[in-house]
This record gives C-alpha cells, sequence and structure tokens, in this order.
C-alpha cells in the first residue's frame, strides 16, 4: 500500500503542474505567437515593396547610362557624308565600351568599317577571297618534265629512283628552260625531291627560292602557304628551333590577319590548325624567349575575334537585316529612344541590338545599328553600378535570367523583390538578395521570437523544475520505502536469531535437555546464531561508519589465500548444514599484499551469505583465486536464481533488493553487496558481477598487489 500511495501522489503533482502551470504558459505562448506573427508578416511586406522600388530605380538608372551611349553616337552619326562614316563611326565606337559594332543602313545599302553591301544586297566588304589570277598554259603542268634520273641497277634488279640524282637532272632542266612556269615547276619538285633525300638544308633554299618576288608574281597562294609551312616544318627538323618558331608564327598571323588570302577557306583553316599542331611543341619546348608564346597566344585571341566577327557579319546578313527591312516604315526621324532587338539565337547567346533612324547628308534617313557589347555589360557596367545597395552590405543585387540564372552576382539565396528592366534589357531582372538579414527584418525576426522565446524558456525552466522534483520526491518515496523494508527485514533478521538464543538457553537453563549430545547441539545452536546475530550487527556498524565517513580499514602485507581459506573454514558449518558443496582453486601461495583481513573476509562472507540464500536446487558454489596482470583476482560463483538485466546496475547500491519474487521472499537488509563494493574499493580495487537469469552469478574482486600504502588508494571511507 505505501509504494500505491505513493505513485498516486506523483500522479497528483503532475497533474497540478500541468494544469495549473503548464497550460496556462503554453496559451499565452500561442497569443503571443499569433500576434508577432502577424507583425512579421506586415513589417516583412513592407521590407519587399521599399526592395522593388529600389531594384526598379536602379534598373532605370543602368538603362540611361546605356541610353546615353547611344545618344553620342546616334549625334556622332547625324548627317556624315559617305567619306566621313567609317572613320568616325570607328571613333565613336572606340570612344564607347558598351558598343561592340556600328553599322549605317541606307536604303538597301548598309555601311560601316565592317559591312557594306551593294544595291542589290551582295557583300562588298569583307571582300570575298578571289582566284588566284590565270597563269600562262606553261604553268598548268601541261609541259612534260625531261626523264628524271635513277640509280644504276645491282644485281640485275631494278632500282629505286634516287631522289638527289632527280633533283639534278631537274636542275639542269630548270637551266636550260625559258619559261618562268616551268622554272617554278622544277623548283618545286626539287624542294620535294631534297625534303624526301634528307637534304634539308638545300630544299629551305630551294623553297625560299620559290618565295622571290619574281616567282610570287605568278605562284598561287596555296602554294606560297606550302612552301613557307614546309621551310619551318624544316626548320625544326634541323634543330634550329628559333628560327623554326618564327617562320611558324610569321605565316600563322598571315593566315589569321588574311594577309595571304586562299580561295578554300577550308584549305586556310588546313594550314591554321597545322602550324598550330606543330609549333605548340616547339613553344613548350625549353629555352624559349617569353616574348614567342605571348605572340602566339595574341595571335590566337585575334583568331577568335575575327572568327566570332565573321559569323556575325554572317548573322546580321541572314536574320538581323530581314529584321530591319521590316521595321525601316515605322521609324521617323527625331525619334529620342532607340528601339531594340534582343535575340539569343547567335552563337547560344544573347545579343542585343539597338537602332535609330538618322538623317543622311542630303537629309535623306539613314537606319543607325548598335551591336551592344554584353560581355562588357555583366563584366564591367552592371557589377559597377550594383556594387552599392541601398540597404547596407546585408543586401545585395542580382541580375538573372529568364530561366533563373545568375547573371551578375554570386548568391544562390532566392531574390527577396525583383523588376524587370524597363526597355533595353527585357530578358533581365534585378532582384535584391538578403546576404544577411537587414535591419528591418532583424527586427521583425526579433519581434517574433522574443516574446515566445521568453515564454518557452519559463515553460521549459518549470518543466525542468517539475522533472526535478517528480524525480527527487520519487527518489525519496523509494529511499523511504528501502528505509521502511530495511528495518523490517533487519528487525526480523535480529528477532529470529535472539528468539532462538532465548529458548536454547532456557532450555538449558531448564534443565530439559536430557543427554550431553543434545546439550552440544544447542550449544552450537546458540553459537551459530550469535555469530549470525554478529555479522548482521557489524554490517550495519559498517554501514553506518561508511556513512558517515568514519569507516577505516587496517591494511597490512597479508596472504589472500590464507584469508579465502580461513573464511570458508568458519563458514564450512553453514555451508554443510544448508547442503551446498563447494568447489575451490586457490594456489597454495600468491603475492602478499596491502589488505584489511576482517574487511576481506566480511566481504567473502556477505557473498558466500548471498550465494546460499538465492539457490534453491543446484548447490554448488566454486571460489577460485588467481594473479592476473600485477593483480589478485578472486571469483564467487554460484548457480542460484541469478540477476535480473535490468538491476545490474544496481545491485550495488545501499538497500537495493532485486525485483525478483523469490528475492522479495528472502530476508535480507540490502546492505551486503554496498559493503563488499566499498571496502574492495577502499583497497584499491573493483568487484564486478556477471549474471544469467536462472543460472547463478559470478562476482569477480579484483585486488591490485600493493606492498606500500603509497601503491594504492586512501585507506578511509
Amino acid at each position: 500500500m505505501p509504494r500505491y500511495a505513493s505513485h498516486i501522489s506523483i500522479r497528483r503533482i503532475v497533474a497540478i503542474a500541468v494544469l495549473a502551470i503548464i497550460l496556462p504558459s503554453l496559451v499565452l505562448t500561442l497569443v503571443g505567437l499569433k500576434l508577432t506573427l502577424d507583425l512579421k508578416r506586415q513589417l516583412e511586406q513592407s521590407l519587399a515593396e521599399q526592395y522593388a522600388m529600389a531594384a526598379r530605380a536602379r534598373a532605370e538608372e543602368i538603362e540611361a547610362l546605356v541610353a546615353a551611349a547611344e545618344k553620342r553616337l546616334r549625334q556622332a552619326a547625324d548627317r556624315l557624308e559617305p567619306r566621313q562614316i567609317a572613320p568616325t563611326l570607328e571613333r565613336a565606337r572606340r570612344e564607347s565600351e558598351l558598343v561592340e559594332e556600328v553599322f549605317l543602313l541606307d536604303e538597301r545599302r548598309l555601311l560601316d568599317r565592317r559591312v557594306a553591301l551593294d544595291q542589290r544586297g551582295a557583300m562588298l566588304y569583307p571582300d570575298e577571297p578571289e582566284a588566284a589570277p590565270p597563269l600562262p598554259e606553261t604553268f598548268l603542268w601541261t609541259e612534260p618534265l625531261p626523264p628524271l634520273a635513277a640509280a644504276a641497277p645491282s644485281g640485275g634488279e631494278t632500282a629505286a629512283p634516287d631522289p638527289v640524282a632527280q633533283a639534278a637532272s631537274l636542275r639542269r632542266y630548270r637551266e636550260r628552260s625559258l619559261s618562268p612556269a616551268a622554272r617554278i615547276r622544277a623548283t618545286q619538285a626539287i624542294a620535294v625531291l631534297l625534303l624526301r633525300a634528307g637534304k634539308l638544308d638545300e630544299a629551305i633554299a630551294e623553297h625560299r627560292r620559290l618565295l622571290t618576288a619574281e616567282n610570287v608574281a605568278v605562284l598561287s597562294p596555296s602554294l606560297a602557304v606550302l612552301a613557307r609551312y614546309q621551310i619551318a616544318a624544316a626548320l625544326a627538323r634541323l634543330g634550329r628551333t628559333q628560327e623554326a618558331i618564327g617562320a611558324y608564327l610569321d605565316l600563322y598571323a598571315d593566315l589569321v590577319r588574311e594577309r595571304t588570302r586562299l580561295a578554300d577557306p577550308d584549305r586556310a583553316a588546313y594550314f591554321k590548325r597545322r602550324v598550330q599542331a606543330d609549333l605548340e611543341p616547339l613553344l613548350a619546348g625549353p629555352g624559349v624567349p617569353a616574348p614567342e608564346p605571348r605572340r602566339y597566344a595574341a595571335l590566337r585571341d585575334e583568331e577568335k575575334q575575327r572568327s566570332g566577327r565573321t559569323h556575325f557579319l554572317a548573322y546580321v546578313r541572314r536574320v538581323v537585316l530581314p529584321r530591319l527591312e521590316l521595321q525601316a516604315p515605322t521609324l521617323r526621324l527625331g525619334e529620342e529612344q532607340f528601339r531594340h532587338l534582343w535575340d539569343e539565337e547567335f552563337a547560344d547567346q544573347p545579343y542585343l541590338l539597338a537602332y535609330t533612324a538618322v538623317a543622311g547628308d542630303d537629309g535623306s534617313r539613314r537606319i543607325l545599328g548598335l551591336k551592344i557589347n554584353l560581355a562588357h555589360v555583366t563584366g564591367a557596367l552592371l557589377p559597377e553600378a550594383l556594387r552599392a545597395s541601398p540597404f547596407g552590405p546585408g543586401v545585395g543585387f542580382v541580375v538573372t535570367d529568364r530561366k533563373g540564372g545568375i547573371v551578375v552576382g554570386h548568391s544562390r539565396r532566392e531574390a527577396t523583390a525583383a523588376a524587370p528592366f524597363p526597355g533595353i534589357f527585357p530578358a533581365w531582372r534585378l532582384g535584391l538578395v538578403e546576404h544577411r538579414p537587414a535591419e528591418l527584418r532583424r527586427l521583425a525576426f526579433y519581434n517574433v521570437l522574443l516574446f515566445p522565446a521568453v515564454n518557452l524558456l519559463m515553460i521549459v525552466a518549470i518543466i525542468v523544475g517539475v522533472v526535478i522534483m517528480l524525480r527527487g520526491t520519487a527518489r525519496e518515496l523509494e529511499f523511504s520505502q528501502l528505509k521502511s523494508d530495511f528495518v523490517s527485514n533487519v528487525s526480523h533478521e535480529l528477532k529470529t536469531p535472539l528468539a532462538l538464543i532465548r529458548m536454547f538457553a532456557e532450555t538449558l537453563e531448564m534443565g530439559r535437555a536430557k543427554t550431553p549430545e543434545k546439550v552440544q547441539e544447542y550449544y552450537r545452536i546458540i553459537m551459530r546464531e550469535s555469530e549470525r546475530l554478529t555479522h548482521l550487527i557489524n554490517n550495519v556498524l559498517d554501514f553506518s561508519r561508511i556513512e558517515s565517513g568514519r569507516k577505516t580499514y587496517d591494511l597490512r602485507l597479508d596472504d589472500l589465500a590464507d584469508v579465502v581459506r580461513d573464511t570458508l573454514r568458519a563458514y564450512s558449518y553453514e555451508l554443510d548444514k544448508q547442503g551446498f558443496a563447494v568447489e575451490t582453486d586457490i594456489p597454495d601461495e600468491v603475492p602478499e599484499t596491502l589488505l584489511d583481513r576482517n574487511a576481506i573476509a566480511l566481504a567473502l562472507l556477505n557473498l558466500l551469505s548471498n550465494a546460499v540464500k538465492y539457490t534453491a536446487d543446484d548447490k554448488r558454489i566454486r571460489v577460485t583465486l588467481a594473479e592476473r596482470d600485477g593483480a589478485l583476482v578472486l571469483e564467487v560463483s554460484d548457480h542460484g536464481i541469478g540477476i535480473d538485466k535490468a538491476d545490474l546496475d544496481k545491485v550495488f547500491d545501499k538497500f537495493f533488493r532485486g525485483r525478483d519474487d523469490r528475492v522479495r521472499a528472502t530476508r535480507g537488509s540490502g546492505l551486503g553487496l554496498a559493503i563488499v563494493k566499498h571496502s574492495i574499493e577502499a583497497h584499491g580495487g573493483t568487484i564486478a558481477v556477471a549474471s544469467e537469469k536462472g543460472k547463478g552469478s559470478t562476482f569477480t574482486i579484483t585486488l591490485p598487489i600493493r606492498k606500500t600504502l603509497t601503491d594504492g588508494k586512501d585507506t578511509r571511507g
């Protein structure tokens, strides 16, 4: 009943705490949270509106910068004479980094430094590569060469042609020939034969002879390029690396800048690839002067730019001009604003074209077109214009495209507010992103969290206090119950031996023992019960000293094996009477160690007493002693009821007794194992238990071998 009453008390305490404290606090917290959430939403809405206004204003400022550059170019292009168009537009383009290309369209004619169309719409500049001028018939390889010399046959076999002899034969032919074209043909053949024969220096000389002024006049561009390439390759094979690099770079520069124009663009691309393949390993070698790789890198960049411009001009002819022709009737002179054409079809990259009407030198209407340099816009204009935020460093600008990709900016956060550019950049949006909470947002954040956080902390503190109080109350109730059980058990333990001693003492006093054997039996019972009573009283006294901190141990060098044997001998009568068989494994000698003989004996008696009390059927006890790793290990094993796994961590607690009904049914004080643990730890040792329900328990005592007090712990409890 007391245990049931204690549970009722705990439940009541919990119910009172929940109803009187926790529930009202939760209600107040929810109300406060709703109010602060409403305030937070209002503040965030206001902040988003401010962000959107700032984004629109900054977008208008950026487009005003572009519009100012467009206006300057329109003023420069107004009423230009034809001879002024190219230099004026070129100068205006160079003065503005925002403009990449400029052109004028006059009716069907497109004029600019890069593009010119005639009245029929044919491309005039850059001019189409023209075929080489027609050569005399003698250069068309129809005139037969003289028979070529061959090496003398040996052994009746046909000898392979000798390139050196063939070259000599062609030299004699060249000297006799009167035709320039035939001499050129012979020179080229000689150079090829010398290359084949490995006469590289002579081959270089012949190729250079091909490139003399008199020969170049009638030599096709392709053959001239081939000759220059063969010279560079031969120099590289001869190990004249610096000369080879110079020859390759000069040829590459002429091909890139179209100083040598080939009729077939594929052939020009082929020669550029061959030059790159040969030149790059040479530049990567040791000892190459630094200017050469820089010159090559600059030529590669120039080639990419020229390639991009060529593609753009083709795109202008194919796509832009038809669109401008459709818009031309609606363009009027005097319009303040440019119109803009945004497209993402060119080279899979967006391009922006601005166009407007300007007056010609005769008052006619022309169309001025500008290709906006988007690389400059995204790389310089936008980052500079968006660097400063009106909301401080915690909020930054970001420009995104239609797909949500970032054009300018590095934030991965979603924009809090965004606005489209009003006209020039229709595919972009300008947004503001909070890198860190801004002041207003931080205020809203604090407002939404402050009141609930305080209430939450109060609730947590109350709950923690209630939990601590409940745990303390439950522990005190449990401890009180344990004390009550302890008093009851000790009273019974004291009462039983005292009753037996009194009964047999009265029997002896009244002379009722008729035989000497009976007298001796009664004396043994009185002695046994007095020893049992002494053991119980000693446990109580030891526990009292332990609790008050007055327990001390008299440590002296002693033989633990002797202590174990003497204790087993003293307890043998009780063990025999209860029908227990004790199996021992105790060596004759073990190292002496500091120990309190009485304390160790009492600890062993407690373990043996527990083994007797909690064993029903298999009455076997095993006691072993061994030396392991500088310590003495004493084990006491039984085959009793075992210990519940849930109780293994508590068996050494004071007053604790297991949950098993068989344990409850057996009288005990709950102090024995607590005293054993204290005694062993006072010796600097440890005690452990291993048990399985229904199969028994094994208690292991480990004592370090110590010769002096300085080797161990304090001996006071």
